[in-house]
């Protein structure tokens, strides 16, 4: 036996297999930061750029799970754009893969129509939401694309003079019904995007909310993505307005066609809008006017 040629060619196998090694491990502590439920959106989508630009000769499989991953977090970021063109890029790697992902392809094409829903192109989302529903049956995204439809065809939007209505399963994070107006006080609605900050930093008071007179009879609902609702909540603790917010369990924003973050209401006992985006001076002059 040539003893030289075993020795290198093991040396050789070694060298090779060391950048796997190095990849599988990397992906197997990205997993492990994504699904931390402490880790903030901004940090998933950085180090998921992060290992998708480092790795580019990752095996196609992981590579696509993880721009679909990446998408889906940007469209919580609100950056339709890089989602739709990730979502794209997923569901190309899904063609030219030995065997095709029908979940995946689904997936990918409800993002690009939830992408264009948030650029403001409604009638390219209802195209494209109606072709997942109508092509992919029996899947959860057909159901999720048949809703958006509903939503989308008959959306209530936020206008000045007309009554707002939250959608019918809005819940507080103990699970009790909300609904956009009270009886015993005027309502401002408030939606925050998502957190973006370090997964340990506690957050301060939403920008609304900051310098807001605490002291107007004002009933405070706040919607934000469902991930960051308690964080929210949190940070209003020991504060004058903790007593006033209620913190939604899930975002209603783009049911009631808020397609700009940040943005807030104010909504009287009827439910009707009387203003959008009010600065603090003129929500006190509102008060004082009655």
């Amino acid at each position: 036996m040539n003893f030289a040629l075993v020795a290198t060619t093991m040396l050789i196998a070694t060298l090779a297999a060391k950048p796997q090694d190095e990849q599988r491990r990397a992906l197997a502590d990205l997993q492990r930061l994504v699904n931390d439920p402490r880790t903030t959106l901004g940090d998933k989508e950085s180090r998921i750029l992060a290992f998708l630009e480092r790795f580019e000769e990752a095996p196609t499989p992981d590579r696509r799970n993880l721009l679909v991953r990446l998408a889906t977090i940007e469209l919580a970021l609100r950056k339709p754009r890089e989602a739709m063109q990730h979502f794209r890029s997923a569901e190309a790697l899904c063609r030219i893969s030995e065997s095709e992902d029908l979940y995946v392809h689904a997936r990918c094409r409800l993002g690009v129509a939830q992408a264009y829903e948030l650029l403001g192109n409604e009638a390219e989302a209802i195209r494209r939401y109606a072709a997942v529903k109508d092509r992919y049956r029996g899947l959860q995204f057909a159901r999720d694309a048949a809703r958006a439809l509903e939503r989308l065809r008959a959306l209530r939007r936020l206008e000045i003079g007309k009554r707002v209505e939250l959608p019918r399963d809005t819940v507080n994070l103990r699970g009790e019904p909300v609904r956009a107006a009270s009886p015993e006080s005027a309502t401002l609605l408030v939606f925050v995007p998502a957190w973006t900050g370090d997964a340990d930093e506690q957050p301060g008071l939403p920008g609304t909310l900051a310098g807001l007179d605490p002291k107007l009879p004002l009933r405070i609902v706040l919607s934000c993505p469902r991930e960051d609702a308690r964080r929210w909540a949190q940070s209003l603790e020991k504060t004058p307005y903790e007593s006033k917010t209620t913190v939604l369990r899930d975002r209603v924003d783009l049911a009631l066609g808020v397609a700009s973050l940040p943005s807030w209401a104010l909504v009287d006992k009827k439910g009707i809008v009387l203003e959008l985006n009010p600065s603090h001076r003129r929500l006190k002059s509102i008060f004082d006017e009655h």
